[in-house]
């Protein structure tokens, strides 16, 4: 934390991973999930940001992905869902920096969230995904079995889709 001469208030500096943590306890209908891969931090991240080739790959619920545009940080991806969820579209928008991948999807009701940071004995990986209804007043019962839902779906296949990433990787975790 530090402070600055002409502001009495301490500025937080979080880390990507502690950032996914509180972007998490925020979206009700999301679960993240966290690990320690036995794997340095630029093979972790150089698989990762290869969305197109790695993501069909580990990601479960991703039959194909591909990179529409880029402009810097901000990319525009199309992803193709597996045939049990109807090979729907989806359409999503990308932050993709160093250590950091954000994904939103169009409407903005669905949210992918991966970081990565170097720690002793290897890398520090965050994986957060699911429904990001918000929590509307006075009518938390009609979200309540969405997210629910989103959180129980995720809580499950989301360990699953991170041990195949980290066997990707060539790591262990």
């Amino acid at each position: 934390m530090t402070t600055h001469a002409d502001d009495r208030w301490p500025i937080a500096e979080l880390g990507d991973v502690a950032r996914l943590r509180v972007l998490a306890e925020a979206l009700p209908g999301v679960h993240r999930h966290e690990t320690v891969i036995d794997a340095q931090f630029d093979d972790v991240w150089a698989c990762i940001s290869d969305l197109e080739r790695s993501t069909p790959v580990f990601e479960s619920d991703v039959q194909s992905l591909r990179v529409v545009a880029r402009d810097g940080d901000d990319w525009k991806i199309r992803v193709r869902l597996p045939k049990w969820l109807a090979s729907l579209p989806l359409r999503l928008d990308v932050t993709m920096r160093d250590g950091w991948c954000w994904m939103v999807a169009r409407p903005q009701l669905y949210v992918v969230g991966i970081a990565a940071e170097p720690v002793e004995g290897g890398t520090l990986l965050g994986f957060m995904e699911g429904v990001a209804l918000p929590r509307w007043r006075g009518t938390r019962w009609l979200t309540a079995v969405p997210l629910a839902l989103s959180r129980w779906r995720h809580r499950n296949h989301i360990p699953r889709d991170v041990a195949r990433l980290v066997k990707l990787v060539g790591g262990d975790a």
